[in-house]
């Protein structure tokens, strides 16, 4: 099948980002001008407190450090995948581009010392309009969103080569071990969700350079990746399920609260059916909370002496 090729004469890269050297001509040079960088792909995750490992990816363990090197071995077999190229193909923004391999592993940084060794790029005409990053995903993901120690590494390649929009692509291993091409779309003005919060690019950029303290990491430090088996993705399933049951009771029991409101009012009374049986009540309380905000203000030393650190443990499926 043929391979667009990167080649940085015939693509247009912003003004501040440099092709530094190709891997497959000088890997000595690549790994001495990559430990010049500020922050790489590979270790952007830790730098952003994402990361599911316990090391650095720049000091991967064993396992981290077959999961990088089936990854690196399926990166051609993924992008050359005629399903995966028509999904890249099809999404709008990229509609027109070509798909580029970097099959050199051409190392690409900007001024402020991020540096990239982009998997596949989208170029329309001579312009980068997104990045691809190749990954390994497992059963567990079962076509679900990537998570964000991967989409940080693909928004940050995207952010470098001036484009908005990235894509995770692989071959996802279904249960029965048979591999379905996966790809996932994204914006780098999306930001990146850290710890249920979306972190604005422009902050994670400034955590990546340095400019601003890392994050902590996560608030329960992860000890590995667990495979799910068919009852763990059913009972991840079923709590899924018994969630949209709570929130669409939730829903609904405010919309019948604000109809009985409409109907009769919110002042305190007791409801009665025709035979003068109490079937309800409206009943209102005055409770004081305590104005944590203010007193934090007006006694910082002594609000600080009397806060308790609390461990809260949750599943998010």
């Amino acid at each position: 099948m043929y391979r667009n090729l990167f080649n940085p004469d015939e693509v247009t890269l912003p003004p501040e980002v440099r092709v530094l050297v190709a891997r497959s001509e000088d890997e000595d040079r690549w790994h001495e001008e990559r430990d010049k960088l500020v922050c790489t792909g590979s270790s952007s995750a830790a730098k952003l407190g994402v990361s599911p490992f316990p090391k650095d990816r720049e000091e991967p363990d064993e396992y981290q450090e077959r999961l990088m090197q089936v990854g690196s071995m399926l990166e051609g077999a993924v992008l050359a995948d005629p399903c995966i190229q028509k999904m890249l193909a099809e999404h709008p923004p990229w509609a027109g581009a070509k798909l580029y391999w970097n099959e050199d592993d051409w190392l690409m940084a900007d001024n402020s010392g991020l540096g990239t060794t982009p998997d596949g790029m989208m170029v329309k005409g001579s312009t980068v309009v997104g990045a691809v990053e190749v990954k390994f995903v497992s059963a567990s993901w079962q076509g679900r969103e990537p998570p964000a120690y991967y989409r940080v590494q693909a928004a940050m390649t995207a952010d470098i080569l001036g484009a908005d929009d990235y894509a995770v692509a692989a071959w996802q291993q279904g249960a029965s071990g048979v591999m379905w091409p996966y790809v996932r779309f994204g914006k780098v003005s999306d930001g990146i969700p850290v710890r249920g919060k979306t972190m604005e690019w422009h902050r994670v950029r400034d955590v990546l350079t340095g400019a601003v303290p890392s994050p902590e990491p996560h608030d329960s430090p992860v000890d590995g990746l667990v495979t799910a088996d068919t009852s763990l993705r059913d009972a991840l399933d079923e709590l899924r399920e018994a969630r949209a049951l709570r929130k669409e009771g939730e829903d609904r029991e405010k919309a019948v609260k604000e109809e009985i409101f409409a109907r009769i009012g919110k002042k305190p009374v007791e409801i009665v059916d025709e035979n003068g049986n109490r079937i309800g009540e409206i009943t209102q309380s005055t409770t004081k909370r305590f104005n944590t905000k203010v007193f934090q203000e007006a006694h910082p030393n002594l609000y600080e002496d009397f806060r308790k650190e609390n461990i809260t443990t949750r599943i998010k499926a």
